[in-house]
């Protein structure tokens, strides 16, 4: 179980204080006074410090390691513990020491050209960040391995080219991941076609808040001037993706709070452009359709309202009580 030849085994015990005895030249341990022994051998703190809330776990780590797996000296790896990496850890296993050789150069790994790999810990985060990124991990995943704040901070790591982008919403609207109206017309047509024809058409994504315009500017100027969840063509969405939810309903509350005032405006006697209306409802329609493939519905922008912004929340209350 532990790896251990027969004349390590006394001295493992008592570094670890685990009594024992000795019975007809075998030694003998309680399995529960064993265990509790090797359970000190694991990493139990949190890897990172903070707020209960914060605290970073080792089952949330990106890389765990065995406990002395990485240590290059005679110490034995105990292969029942885990431990996160530590920078040092990592720095040794990209670069090296003085005297040693790092990772790429102990297994002879080369560049494109044949020339030496010489990477520091900030490119190995980029290298890792990337990868999960081109696999599709979402950004929330990615911010929680990395133990980062705020999932903004998350997109400067990721480096996926426009064609990769490109490709991305192609396979989530085959997929069924991704919402809109041109993943709507695409059901009908066989899969190679539907594949062939998505492909063609999308060359370009923009990130846009709630959703992703697919509108490419090279072509010509945006045809609605930028006003994307208004019933436009060229809009998708991913379902599912609590930052893309808080900015969609952040939208909708501001569509339905200048729906409010507009109307609150005509009723004392004031003018509201016709076109201007029919603009917000067509946009708070899209919205709406929008919020119900994920999981949303009008309810949730009251509770958004209300926990993001309560005088907007009160001035709602007020209008629709009059």
């Amino acid at each position: 179980m532990v790896g251990l030849n027969s004349n390590g085994v006394a001295q493992f015990l008592k570094f670890r204080d685990i009594p024992y005895e000795v019975v007809a030249k075998r030694i003998q341990v309680e399995q529960s006074e064993f265990l509790t022994g090797l359970i000190r051998d694991h990493w139990t703190r949190p890897m990172l410090p903070g707020s209960k809330e914060n605290q970073l776990q080792l089952h949330q780590a990106l890389c765990v390691v065995y406990t002395n797996q990485m240590h290059r000296g005679t110490r034995s790896t105990l292969a029942y513990a885990a431990q996160p990496v530590s920078d040092l850890q990592m720095r040794d296993f990209l670069t090296g020491r003085t005297g040693t050789q790092n990772v790429f150069e102990r297994h002879g790994i080369v560049d494109a050209d044949g020339e030496a790999i010489d990477i520091r810990s900030k490119g190995f985060r980029h290298f890792l960040n990337n990868l999960l990124d081109e696999g599709g991990a979402p950004d929330l995943v990615q911010t929680k391995w990395f133990g980062r704040k705020n999932p903004a901070d998350t997109k400067a790591y990721q480096h996926l080219t426009t064609a990769q982008r490109a490709r991305k919403v192609v396979d989530d609207i085959m997929a069924g991941k991704a919402k809109g109206a041109i993943a709507d017309l695409v059901k009908v047509l066989p899969t190679e076609v539907a594949k062939a024809f998505l492909i063609s058409r999308i060359q370009a994504v923009h990130d846009v808040g709630p959703g992703m315009c697919v509108h490419d500017f090279q072509m010509m100027p945006c045809p609605r001037h930028l006003q994307c969840d208004a019933n436009c063509d060229e809009y998708v969405w991913e379902k599912g993706d609590k930052e893309r939810k808080d900015a969609l309903l952040r939208q909708a509350a501001m569509v339905q709070a200048s729906i409010r005032a507009a109307l609150s405006r005509k009723a004392a006697g004031g003018i509201v452009r016709s076109d201007w209306m029919r603009h917000l409802k067509t946009r708070y329609r899209q919205l709406l359709a929008q919020m119900k493939t994920s999981g949303l519905n009008k309810a949730d922008i009251q509770r958004y309202i209300a926990e993001n912004d309560p005088d907007t929340a009160e001035m709602l209350a007020d209008s629709s009580q009059k």
